[in-house]
Protein backbone atom coordinates (compact mmCIF):
# COMPACT_ATOMS: atom_id res chain seq x y z
CA UNK A 1 0.00 0.00 0.00
CA UNK A 2 1.36 3.36 -0.97
CA UNK A 3 1.40 6.02 1.72
CA UNK A 4 -0.46 9.05 0.39
CA UNK A 5 1.72 12.03 1.17
CA UNK A 6 0.45 15.24 2.73
CA UNK A 7 1.11 18.60 1.13
CA UNK A 8 2.22 20.51 4.15
CA UNK A 9 4.21 23.65 4.80
CA UNK A 10 7.61 22.56 5.99
CA UNK A 11 10.31 24.94 7.07
CA UNK A 12 13.72 23.94 5.73
CA UNK A 13 16.30 25.53 7.97
CA UNK A 14 19.92 25.35 6.96
CA UNK A 15 22.93 25.76 9.17
CA UNK A 16 25.72 27.81 7.64
CA UNK A 17 29.21 28.20 9.03
CA UNK A 18 31.64 30.73 7.58
CA UNK A 19 34.74 29.27 9.22
CA UNK A 20 37.61 27.94 7.13
CA UNK A 21 36.96 24.26 6.50
CA UNK A 22 38.81 21.32 5.06
CA UNK A 23 36.89 18.49 3.34
CA UNK A 24 37.37 15.10 4.97
CA UNK A 25 36.28 12.19 2.82
CA UNK A 26 37.62 8.71 2.09
CA UNK A 27 38.76 8.20 -1.47
CA UNK A 28 35.88 5.88 -2.26
CA UNK A 29 33.40 8.62 -1.46
CA UNK A 30 35.39 11.53 -2.87
CA UNK A 31 33.36 14.70 -3.19
CA UNK A 32 34.12 16.79 -6.30
CA UNK A 33 35.67 20.19 -5.78
CA UNK A 34 33.20 23.06 -6.00
CA UNK A 35 34.15 23.99 -9.55
CA UNK A 36 33.76 20.37 -10.70
CA UNK A 37 30.40 19.64 -9.11
CA UNK A 38 27.30 19.29 -11.25
CA UNK A 39 25.18 22.40 -10.88
CA UNK A 40 21.80 21.74 -9.32
CA UNK A 41 18.91 24.16 -9.43
CA UNK A 42 19.24 24.83 -5.73
CA UNK A 43 15.52 25.59 -5.52
CA UNK A 44 13.51 23.29 -3.34
CA UNK A 45 9.77 23.35 -3.25
CA UNK A 46 8.18 22.62 0.07
CA UNK A 47 4.83 20.91 -0.31
CA UNK A 48 3.99 21.09 -4.00
CA UNK A 49 5.24 21.27 -7.58
CA UNK A 50 8.12 23.57 -8.49
CA UNK A 51 7.28 26.54 -10.69
CA UNK A 52 10.43 28.23 -11.92
CA UNK A 53 8.55 31.29 -13.20
CA UNK A 54 7.83 32.38 -9.65
CA UNK A 55 11.54 32.83 -9.08
CA UNK A 56 11.87 34.94 -12.21
CA UNK A 57 8.73 37.07 -12.06
CA UNK A 58 7.44 37.24 -8.49
CA UNK A 59 8.72 39.31 -5.62
CA UNK A 60 9.94 37.20 -2.72
CA UNK A 61 7.89 37.04 0.47
CA UNK A 62 11.00 38.20 2.26
CA UNK A 63 14.40 37.00 3.33
CA UNK A 64 14.09 34.26 5.93
CA UNK A 65 16.97 34.11 8.38
CA UNK A 66 18.56 30.69 8.43
CA UNK A 67 19.72 28.97 11.56
CA UNK A 68 23.06 30.26 12.78
CA UNK A 69 22.03 33.88 12.37
CA UNK A 70 24.43 34.71 9.53
CA UNK A 71 22.63 33.77 6.35
CA UNK A 72 19.22 34.19 4.75
CA UNK A 73 17.38 33.06 1.64
CA UNK A 74 14.51 34.58 -0.35
CA UNK A 75 11.26 32.65 -0.01
CA UNK A 76 8.55 32.65 -2.70
CA UNK A 77 4.84 31.89 -2.59
CA UNK A 78 4.33 29.33 -5.36
CA UNK A 79 0.64 28.75 -4.69
CA UNK A 80 -1.41 25.92 -3.22
CA UNK A 81 -0.13 26.70 0.25
CA UNK A 82 3.45 25.98 -0.75
CA UNK A 83 6.64 27.91 -0.24
CA UNK A 84 9.98 27.53 -2.00
CA UNK A 85 13.37 28.76 -0.86
CA UNK A 86 15.91 29.91 -3.43
CA UNK A 87 19.06 28.21 -2.19
CA UNK A 88 21.20 29.56 -5.03
CA UNK A 89 20.92 33.14 -3.81
CA UNK A 90 24.36 34.40 -2.75
CA UNK A 91 25.57 30.92 -1.83
CA UNK A 92 28.67 28.83 -2.38
CA UNK A 93 28.95 25.12 -3.01
CA UNK A 94 30.08 24.00 0.42
CA UNK A 95 28.22 21.46 2.52
CA UNK A 96 28.29 23.30 5.82
CA UNK A 97 27.09 22.92 9.38
CA UNK A 98 27.69 24.96 12.49
CA UNK A 99 30.36 23.82 14.92
CA UNK A 100 27.61 23.33 17.46
CA UNK A 101 25.76 20.92 15.22
CA UNK A 102 28.90 18.96 14.43
CA UNK A 103 29.47 18.55 18.17
CA UNK A 104 25.90 17.33 18.63
CA UNK A 105 26.21 14.76 15.85
CA UNK A 106 29.48 13.51 17.27
CA UNK A 107 27.96 13.14 20.74
CA UNK A 108 24.95 11.19 19.50
CA UNK A 109 27.28 8.98 17.48
CA UNK A 110 29.31 8.18 20.59
CA UNK A 111 26.20 7.35 22.58
CA UNK A 112 24.73 5.20 19.83
CA UNK A 113 27.42 2.58 20.40
CA UNK A 114 26.31 2.22 24.03
CA UNK A 115 23.04 0.72 22.85
CA UNK A 116 24.98 -2.10 21.20
CA UNK A 117 26.84 -2.62 24.48
CA UNK A 118 23.50 -2.91 26.28
CA UNK A 119 22.38 -5.59 23.79
CA UNK A 120 25.45 -7.80 24.17
CA UNK A 121 24.97 -11.40 25.26
CA UNK A 122 27.62 -13.78 26.56
CA UNK A 123 30.44 -13.08 29.01
CA UNK A 124 30.61 -9.32 29.36
CA UNK A 125 33.46 -8.89 31.83
CA UNK A 126 33.89 -6.58 34.79
CA UNK A 127 34.86 -3.57 32.68
CA UNK A 128 31.69 -3.61 30.60
CA UNK A 129 30.43 -0.04 30.05
CA UNK A 130 26.79 -0.84 30.94
CA UNK A 131 26.95 -1.44 34.67
CA UNK A 132 23.38 -2.72 34.97
CA UNK A 133 24.19 -5.57 32.57
CA UNK A 134 25.92 -8.88 33.31
CA UNK A 135 26.79 -12.24 31.79
CA UNK A 136 23.78 -13.63 29.95
CA UNK A 137 22.57 -16.55 27.81
CA UNK A 138 25.68 -18.63 28.53
CA UNK A 139 24.04 -21.91 27.50
CA UNK A 140 22.90 -20.88 24.02
CA UNK A 141 23.36 -23.79 21.64
CA UNK A 142 24.59 -26.13 24.35
CA UNK A 143 21.14 -27.44 25.26
CA UNK A 144 17.97 -28.07 23.19
CA UNK A 145 19.98 -27.86 19.95
CA UNK A 146 17.76 -29.11 17.10
CA UNK A 147 20.74 -29.79 14.78
CA UNK A 148 23.39 -31.10 17.15
CA UNK A 149 21.91 -32.89 20.20
CA UNK A 150 25.35 -32.94 21.78
CA UNK A 151 25.30 -29.15 21.69
CA UNK A 152 27.45 -26.37 20.26
CA UNK A 153 28.67 -23.10 21.71
CA UNK A 154 26.45 -20.37 20.24
CA UNK A 155 27.08 -17.96 23.10
CA UNK A 156 27.54 -14.29 22.29
CA UNK A 157 26.19 -11.86 19.75
CA UNK A 158 23.49 -9.27 20.26
CA UNK A 159 19.93 -9.43 21.51
CA UNK A 160 17.83 -8.24 18.60
CA UNK A 161 15.47 -5.61 19.99
CA UNK A 162 13.12 -5.47 22.98
CA UNK A 163 13.59 -9.20 23.47
CA UNK A 164 16.67 -11.38 23.73
CA UNK A 165 16.23 -13.54 20.64
CA UNK A 166 19.15 -13.77 18.22
CA UNK A 167 17.90 -13.63 14.62
CA UNK A 168 20.99 -13.95 12.48
CA UNK A 169 19.47 -12.41 9.36
CA UNK A 170 19.08 -9.05 11.06
CA UNK A 171 22.25 -9.50 13.11
CA UNK A 172 24.33 -10.11 9.97
CA UNK A 173 22.77 -7.06 8.32
CA UNK A 174 23.61 -4.81 11.27
CA UNK A 175 27.19 -6.09 11.26
CA UNK A 176 27.48 -5.43 7.51
CA UNK A 177 26.43 -1.83 8.09
CA UNK A 178 28.90 -1.31 10.94
CA UNK A 179 31.76 -2.90 9.00
CA UNK A 180 30.89 -0.79 5.97
CA UNK A 181 31.15 2.37 8.03
CA UNK A 182 34.53 1.22 9.36
CA UNK A 183 35.79 0.57 5.82
CA UNK A 184 34.62 3.70 4.04
CA UNK A 185 34.80 6.26 6.84
CA UNK A 186 37.99 5.29 8.62
CA UNK A 187 39.60 8.78 8.41
CA UNK A 188 36.52 10.40 9.94
CA UNK A 189 36.11 7.76 12.64
CA UNK A 190 39.80 7.97 13.54
CA UNK A 191 39.48 11.74 13.77
CA UNK A 192 36.58 11.27 16.19
CA UNK A 193 38.50 8.52 18.03
CA UNK A 194 35.66 6.10 17.29
CA UNK A 195 37.22 3.79 14.73
CA UNK A 196 38.27 1.19 17.31
CA UNK A 197 34.84 1.45 18.91
CA UNK A 198 33.24 0.72 15.53
CA UNK A 199 35.53 -2.26 14.99
CA UNK A 200 34.93 -3.75 18.42
CA UNK A 201 31.17 -3.31 18.10
CA UNK A 202 31.25 -5.19 14.80
CA UNK A 203 33.67 -7.81 16.15
CA UNK A 204 31.24 -8.86 18.89
CA UNK A 205 28.55 -9.78 16.39
CA UNK A 206 30.88 -11.21 13.76
CA UNK A 207 32.61 -13.59 16.17
CA UNK A 208 29.19 -14.93 17.16
CA UNK A 209 28.17 -15.31 13.49
CA UNK A 210 31.43 -17.17 12.84
CA UNK A 211 30.42 -19.65 15.56
CA UNK A 212 27.11 -20.13 13.75
CA UNK A 213 28.74 -20.99 10.39
CA UNK A 214 29.86 -24.52 11.26
CA UNK A 215 30.36 -26.03 7.77
CA UNK A 216 30.64 -24.47 4.31
CA UNK A 217 26.94 -25.16 3.64
CA UNK A 218 25.56 -25.19 7.18
CA UNK A 219 24.78 -22.16 9.32
CA UNK A 220 22.68 -21.61 12.41
CA UNK A 221 19.89 -19.16 11.64
CA UNK A 222 19.20 -18.03 15.19
CA UNK A 223 18.65 -18.82 18.84
CA UNK A 224 15.40 -18.54 20.77
CA UNK A 225 11.67 -19.05 20.29
CA UNK A 226 10.00 -15.83 19.21
CA UNK A 227 6.60 -16.34 20.83
CA UNK A 228 8.04 -17.32 24.20
CA UNK A 229 10.42 -14.40 24.34
CA UNK A 230 7.87 -11.86 23.13
CA UNK A 231 5.64 -12.64 26.10
CA UNK A 232 8.38 -12.99 28.72
CA UNK A 233 9.23 -9.77 30.54
CA UNK A 234 12.61 -10.61 31.98
CA UNK A 235 16.33 -9.93 31.91
CA UNK A 236 18.77 -11.80 29.70
CA UNK A 237 20.77 -12.61 32.84
CA UNK A 238 17.79 -14.71 33.97
CA UNK A 239 17.17 -16.66 30.76
CA UNK A 240 18.49 -19.98 32.08
CA UNK A 241 17.57 -19.62 35.76
CA UNK A 242 14.41 -21.72 35.45
CA UNK A 243 16.02 -24.46 33.36
CA UNK A 244 14.97 -22.89 30.05
CA UNK A 245 17.38 -23.57 27.21
CA UNK A 246 16.86 -21.62 24.03
CA UNK A 247 16.44 -23.79 20.93
CA UNK A 248 18.42 -23.17 17.75
CA UNK A 249 18.04 -24.22 14.10
CA UNK A 250 20.06 -24.28 10.88
CA UNK A 251 20.00 -23.73 7.14
CA UNK A 252 21.77 -26.28 4.92
CA UNK A 253 21.67 -27.79 1.43
CA UNK A 254 18.22 -29.32 1.93
CA UNK A 255 16.90 -26.34 3.90
CA UNK A 256 18.60 -23.44 2.08
CA UNK A 257 18.60 -19.79 3.01
CA UNK A 258 20.19 -17.70 0.27
CA UNK A 259 19.01 -14.50 1.95
CA UNK A 260 20.68 -15.30 5.28
CA UNK A 261 23.79 -16.79 3.68
CA UNK A 262 24.11 -13.91 1.21
CA UNK A 263 23.77 -11.27 3.91
CA UNK A 264 26.25 -13.12 6.11
CA UNK A 265 28.68 -13.28 3.17
CA UNK A 266 28.38 -9.50 2.86
CA UNK A 267 29.00 -9.07 6.59
CA UNK A 268 32.11 -11.24 6.58
CA UNK A 269 33.50 -9.68 3.38
CA UNK A 270 33.08 -6.20 4.85
CA UNK A 271 34.63 -7.51 8.07
CA UNK A 272 37.69 -8.74 6.19
CA UNK A 273 38.22 -5.25 4.79
CA UNK A 274 37.57 -3.47 8.08
CA UNK A 275 40.02 -5.58 10.09
CA UNK A 276 42.73 -6.07 7.46
CA UNK A 277 44.92 -3.29 8.83
CA UNK A 278 44.63 -4.21 12.51
CA UNK A 279 43.91 -7.96 12.78
CA UNK A 280 45.09 -9.90 9.74
CA UNK A 281 44.11 -13.25 11.25
CA UNK A 282 40.51 -12.18 11.85
CA UNK A 283 40.38 -10.63 8.37
CA UNK A 284 41.42 -13.96 6.83
CA UNK A 285 38.83 -15.84 8.89
CA UNK A 286 36.12 -13.42 7.82
CA UNK A 287 37.08 -13.74 4.15
CA UNK A 288 36.96 -17.54 4.31
CA UNK A 289 33.47 -17.40 5.81
CA UNK A 290 32.42 -14.86 3.18
CA UNK A 291 33.58 -16.97 0.22
CA UNK A 292 31.97 -20.15 1.55
CA UNK A 293 28.69 -18.50 2.47
CA UNK A 294 28.38 -16.77 -0.87
CA UNK A 295 28.89 -20.04 -2.75
CA UNK A 296 26.29 -21.65 -0.47
CA UNK A 297 23.81 -18.81 -1.08
CA UNK A 298 24.29 -18.87 -4.84
CA UNK A 299 24.29 -22.64 -5.38
CA UNK A 300 21.46 -23.66 -3.04
CA UNK A 301 18.70 -21.13 -3.64
CA UNK A 302 15.86 -20.54 -1.22
CA UNK A 303 14.49 -18.36 1.57
CA UNK A 304 15.61 -19.18 5.08
CA UNK A 305 12.12 -18.33 6.33
CA UNK A 306 10.68 -21.14 4.19
CA UNK A 307 12.69 -23.59 6.26
CA UNK A 308 12.29 -22.02 9.68
CA UNK A 309 9.85 -23.51 12.20
CA UNK A 310 7.03 -21.06 12.82
CA UNK A 311 7.79 -20.64 16.49
CA UNK A 312 11.26 -19.33 15.64
CA UNK A 313 10.15 -16.84 13.03
CA UNK A 314 10.95 -13.17 13.45
CA UNK A 315 12.33 -11.64 10.25
CA UNK A 316 10.57 -12.99 7.18
CA UNK A 317 12.49 -12.28 4.01
CA UNK A 318 10.62 -11.49 0.80
CA UNK A 319 13.42 -12.48 -1.59
CA UNK A 320 17.05 -13.47 -1.83
CA UNK A 321 18.34 -11.97 -5.09
CA UNK A 322 19.13 -8.67 -3.39
CA UNK A 323 21.28 -10.43 -0.78
CA UNK A 324 23.18 -12.37 -3.46
CA UNK A 325 23.89 -9.13 -5.35
CA UNK A 326 24.87 -7.41 -2.09
CA UNK A 327 27.15 -10.28 -1.07
CA UNK A 328 28.78 -10.41 -4.51
CA UNK A 329 29.56 -6.69 -4.42
CA UNK A 330 31.20 -6.95 -1.04
CA UNK A 331 33.25 -9.95 -2.13
CA UNK A 332 34.39 -7.99 -5.17
CA UNK A 333 35.47 -5.17 -2.89
CA UNK A 334 37.26 -7.57 -0.55
CA UNK A 335 38.99 -9.67 -3.23
CA UNK A 336 39.10 -7.68 -6.45
CA UNK A 337 37.80 -10.77 -8.26
CA UNK A 338 35.93 -9.49 -11.33
CA UNK A 339 33.69 -12.58 -11.35
CA UNK A 340 31.84 -11.27 -8.30
CA UNK A 341 31.21 -7.86 -9.85
CA UNK A 342 30.04 -9.41 -13.13
CA UNK A 343 27.57 -11.60 -11.25
CA UNK A 344 26.27 -8.66 -9.23
CA UNK A 345 25.76 -6.54 -12.35
CA UNK A 346 23.95 -9.36 -14.16
CA UNK A 347 21.67 -10.19 -11.22
CA UNK A 348 20.89 -6.58 -10.36
CA UNK A 349 18.99 -6.38 -13.65
CA UNK A 350 16.49 -8.88 -12.23
CA UNK A 351 15.67 -6.68 -9.24
CA UNK A 352 12.75 -4.20 -9.41
CA UNK A 353 13.77 -1.15 -11.42
CA UNK A 354 12.37 2.33 -10.99
CA UNK A 355 14.84 4.12 -13.25
CA UNK A 356 11.94 5.53 -15.27
CA UNK A 357 10.78 7.44 -12.20
CA UNK A 358 7.63 5.42 -11.58
CA UNK A 359 7.63 4.77 -7.85
CA UNK A 360 4.04 3.47 -7.96
CA UNK A 361 5.24 0.07 -9.19
CA UNK A 362 6.70 -0.60 -5.78
CA UNK A 363 4.83 -2.46 -3.10
CA UNK A 364 6.19 -3.27 0.36
CA UNK A 365 8.61 -4.59 1.22
CA UNK A 366 10.61 -3.04 -1.61
CA UNK A 367 12.46 0.26 -1.95
CA UNK A 368 9.20 2.01 -0.99
CA UNK A 369 10.57 1.49 2.48
CA UNK A 370 14.08 2.31 1.42
CA UNK A 371 17.10 0.15 2.24
CA UNK A 372 16.68 -1.98 5.36
CA UNK A 373 17.12 -5.57 6.59
CA UNK A 374 14.77 -6.99 3.96
CA UNK A 375 15.90 -5.03 0.90
CA UNK A 376 19.54 -4.36 0.00
CA UNK A 377 18.87 -3.14 -3.56
CA UNK A 378 19.44 0.55 -2.88
CA UNK A 379 22.54 -0.20 -0.80
CA UNK A 380 23.83 -2.20 -3.77
CA UNK A 381 23.14 0.75 -6.06
CA UNK A 382 25.26 2.91 -3.76
CA UNK A 383 28.14 0.47 -4.15
CA UNK A 384 27.62 0.22 -7.91
CA UNK A 385 27.89 4.00 -8.30
CA UNK A 386 31.26 3.71 -6.58
CA UNK A 387 32.53 0.60 -8.35
CA UNK A 388 31.43 1.29 -11.94
CA UNK A 389 31.09 4.17 -14.38
CA UNK A 390 27.65 3.09 -15.59
CA UNK A 391 25.30 6.11 -15.24
CA UNK A 392 22.29 3.79 -14.90
CA UNK A 393 22.96 3.19 -11.21
CA UNK A 394 23.17 6.89 -10.44
CA UNK A 395 19.92 7.37 -12.37
CA UNK A 396 18.16 4.74 -10.29
CA UNK A 397 19.46 6.22 -7.06
CA UNK A 398 18.48 9.70 -8.21
CA UNK A 399 14.86 8.59 -8.61
CA UNK A 400 14.85 7.37 -5.02
CA UNK A 401 16.57 10.43 -3.54
CA UNK A 402 14.48 12.88 -5.59
CA UNK A 403 11.36 11.29 -4.15
CA UNK A 404 12.67 11.79 -0.64
CA UNK A 405 12.48 15.56 -1.10
CA UNK A 406 9.23 17.42 -0.35
CA UNK A 407 6.78 17.13 -3.22
CA UNK A 408 8.03 13.62 -4.00
CA UNK A 409 6.64 10.17 -3.32
CA UNK A 410 6.96 10.17 0.44
CA UNK A 411 4.90 12.09 2.96
CA UNK A 412 5.90 14.47 5.72
CA UNK A 413 4.83 15.09 9.28
CA UNK A 414 4.07 18.66 10.40
CA UNK A 415 7.49 18.80 12.07
CA UNK A 416 9.17 18.23 8.71
CA UNK A 417 10.21 14.65 9.47
CA UNK A 418 9.74 12.46 6.42
CA UNK A 419 7.17 9.67 6.75
CA UNK A 420 8.26 6.48 5.00
CA UNK A 421 6.54 3.74 6.99
CA UNK A 422 4.42 3.52 10.11
CA UNK A 423 6.52 0.86 11.87
CA UNK A 424 9.97 1.98 12.84
CA UNK A 425 9.90 5.06 10.62
CA UNK A 426 13.07 6.46 12.20
CA UNK A 427 14.95 3.40 10.97
CA UNK A 428 13.90 4.17 7.39
CA UNK A 429 14.65 7.88 7.76
CA UNK A 430 18.15 7.06 8.98
CA UNK A 431 18.98 4.79 6.05
CA UNK A 432 17.53 7.37 3.63
CA UNK A 433 19.79 10.01 5.19
CA UNK A 434 22.83 7.83 4.50
CA UNK A 435 21.82 7.36 0.85
CA UNK A 436 21.02 11.06 0.38
CA UNK A 437 24.39 12.02 1.87
CA UNK A 438 26.16 9.67 -0.52
CA UNK A 439 24.32 11.12 -3.51
CA UNK A 440 24.98 14.66 -2.32
CA UNK A 441 28.69 13.94 -2.38
CA UNK A 442 28.51 11.95 -5.61
CA UNK A 443 26.62 14.61 -7.56
CA UNK A 444 27.26 17.83 -5.64
CA UNK A 445 23.52 18.29 -5.00
CA UNK A 446 23.27 20.53 -1.94
CA UNK A 447 19.54 19.90 -1.64
CA UNK A 448 20.20 16.30 -0.64
CA UNK A 449 22.81 17.26 1.93
CA UNK A 450 20.47 19.82 3.48
CA UNK A 451 17.59 17.36 3.48
CA UNK A 452 19.75 14.72 5.17
CA UNK A 453 21.02 17.18 7.75
CA UNK A 454 17.52 18.44 8.52
CA UNK A 455 16.23 14.90 9.06
CA UNK A 456 19.07 14.15 11.48
CA UNK A 457 18.30 17.36 13.38
CA UNK A 458 14.66 16.30 13.71
CA UNK A 459 15.60 12.78 14.84
CA UNK A 460 17.85 13.98 17.65
CA UNK A 461 15.90 17.09 18.71
CA UNK A 462 18.47 19.50 17.29
CA UNK A 463 16.17 21.60 15.06
CA UNK A 464 16.99 24.92 16.70
CA UNK A 465 14.41 26.88 14.69
CA UNK A 466 11.56 24.96 16.35
CA UNK A 467 10.15 26.18 19.68
CA UNK A 468 11.91 24.42 22.53
CA UNK A 469 8.72 22.78 23.72
CA UNK A 470 8.09 21.23 20.31
CA UNK A 471 11.53 19.72 19.84
CA UNK A 472 12.04 16.15 20.92
CA UNK A 473 14.74 13.56 20.60
CA UNK A 474 14.03 9.98 19.57
CA UNK A 475 17.38 8.88 21.00
CA UNK A 476 17.18 7.60 24.59
CA UNK A 477 19.23 9.57 27.09
CA UNK A 478 19.95 12.45 24.75
CA UNK A 479 18.46 15.80 23.86
CA UNK A 480 15.11 17.41 24.67
CA UNK A 481 12.23 15.23 25.82
CA UNK A 482 13.78 11.84 24.96
CA UNK A 483 11.84 8.55 25.25
CA UNK A 484 11.44 7.31 28.83
CA UNK A 485 9.07 4.33 28.47
CA UNK A 486 11.04 2.36 25.94
CA UNK A 487 9.65 -0.96 24.76
CA UNK A 488 12.75 -2.79 25.94
CA UNK A 489 12.63 -5.47 28.60
CA UNK A 490 16.18 -5.41 29.91
CA UNK A 491 16.17 -1.68 30.66
CA UNK A 492 12.59 -1.85 31.94
CA UNK A 493 13.59 -4.30 34.68
CA UNK A 494 15.66 -3.59 37.78
CA UNK A 495 19.30 -4.50 37.28
CA UNK A 496 20.19 -8.09 38.08
CA UNK A 497 22.64 -6.63 40.58
CA UNK A 498 19.76 -5.51 42.82
CA UNK A 499 18.57 -9.07 43.38
CA UNK A 500 15.01 -7.93 42.68
CA UNK A 501 12.98 -10.18 40.38
CA UNK A 502 11.69 -8.56 37.23
CA UNK A 503 8.30 -10.25 37.49
CA UNK A 504 7.33 -7.84 40.25
CA UNK A 505 7.14 -5.19 37.53
CA UNK A 506 4.99 -7.15 35.07
CA UNK A 507 2.94 -6.41 32.99
CA UNK A 508 5.71 -4.32 31.55
CA UNK A 509 3.99 -3.29 28.34
CA UNK A 510 1.23 -1.44 30.20
CA UNK A 511 3.21 -0.18 33.21
CA UNK A 512 2.92 3.64 33.22
CA UNK A 513 6.30 4.41 34.76
CA UNK A 514 9.60 5.05 32.99
CA UNK A 515 12.15 2.31 32.44
CA UNK A 516 14.30 1.71 35.49
CA UNK A 517 17.51 1.79 33.44
CA UNK A 518 18.47 4.37 30.82
CA UNK A 519 19.07 2.66 27.48
CA UNK A 520 21.49 5.37 26.40
CA UNK A 521 21.89 5.90 22.67
CA UNK A 522 18.98 3.74 21.52
CA UNK A 523 16.96 5.02 18.56
CA UNK A 524 13.25 4.22 18.91
CA UNK A 525 10.82 3.66 16.06
CA UNK A 526 9.40 7.17 16.06
CA UNK A 527 6.14 8.87 15.11
CA UNK A 528 3.40 8.00 12.67
CA UNK A 529 0.93 10.32 10.96
CA UNK A 530 -1.11 10.11 14.19
CA UNK A 531 1.76 11.43 16.28
CA UNK A 532 4.11 9.87 18.80
CA UNK A 533 3.34 8.24 22.14
CA UNK A 534 6.06 7.57 24.67
CA UNK A 535 4.37 4.38 25.84
CA UNK A 536 5.84 0.93 26.25
CA UNK A 537 3.01 -0.85 24.46
CA UNK A 538 3.52 1.23 21.29
CA UNK A 539 5.95 -1.20 19.70
CA UNK A 540 5.99 0.51 16.31
CA UNK A 541 6.94 3.84 17.92
CA UNK A 542 8.97 3.01 21.00
CA UNK A 543 10.92 -0.18 20.41
CA UNK A 544 14.64 -0.03 19.59
CA UNK A 545 16.57 -2.63 17.59
CA UNK A 546 20.12 -3.28 16.47
CA UNK A 547 19.33 -2.47 12.83
CA UNK A 548 17.75 0.85 13.92
CA UNK A 549 21.00 1.88 15.58
CA UNK A 550 23.11 0.57 12.72
CA UNK A 551 21.12 2.93 10.49
CA UNK A 552 21.49 5.79 12.97
CA UNK A 553 25.25 5.32 12.99
CA UNK A 554 25.28 5.22 9.18
CA UNK A 555 23.22 8.43 9.04
CA UNK A 556 25.41 10.34 11.48
CA UNK A 557 28.68 9.17 9.93
CA UNK A 558 27.43 9.94 6.42
CA UNK A 559 26.28 13.47 7.27
CA UNK A 560 29.47 14.21 9.18
CA UNK A 561 31.52 12.87 6.29
CA UNK A 562 29.66 15.04 3.79
CA UNK A 563 30.08 18.14 5.95
CA UNK A 564 33.06 20.42 5.39
CA UNK A 565 34.60 19.84 8.79
CA UNK A 566 37.18 22.00 10.57
CA UNK A 567 40.83 21.10 10.17
CA UNK A 568 41.97 17.84 11.77
CA UNK A 569 42.94 18.06 15.44
CA UNK A 570 44.51 14.63 15.77
CA UNK A 571 43.38 11.13 14.91
CA UNK A 572 43.07 7.76 16.56
CA UNK A 573 45.70 5.20 15.69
Amino acid sequence: MRISHMHILMSLVLLVSRSVATPLAPSFLHRPDAQDRPQSSGRILVGGEQDKEHFEEEEPLGDFLLEGGEDSRPAYDVGKGSVAFDFDADDDDRFVASERDVREYEEVLRRSFLFFSAQQLGRLGKDHPIKWRGDAALLDGLKDNTHEPEGRDLVGGYADAADHTKWNFNQAYAMTMLSWMAVDFRPLLQRLKLWNTMLETARWGLEYLAKCHIEPNVMYAGVGIADEEWFWWGRPEDIHTDGYYRPSWVINETHPGSDLAGESAAAFAACSMAFRASDDELADICLRHAVELFEFADKYRGLYSDHTPGEFMGYISSGYLDEIVWGALWLYRATGNQTYLDKAIAMEKDLPSFADGDMSILTPPTPEWGPFWNDKHIWSLVLLTQLTDDPLYEKKLSVYTANLLPGGYYGYLPSGLAMIWSWGNNRHISSAVAVASHMAMHTGDRRLYRWAKRQVDLLIGNAQDMPEGERRSYVVGYGPNPPLRVAHKTSYCPSFRTGLPCNEFVPGSTHPGPNLQTLTGALVGGPTYDGYLDKRDQWNMNEPAIDYNAHLIAALVSVLNATDLPADKGTEK
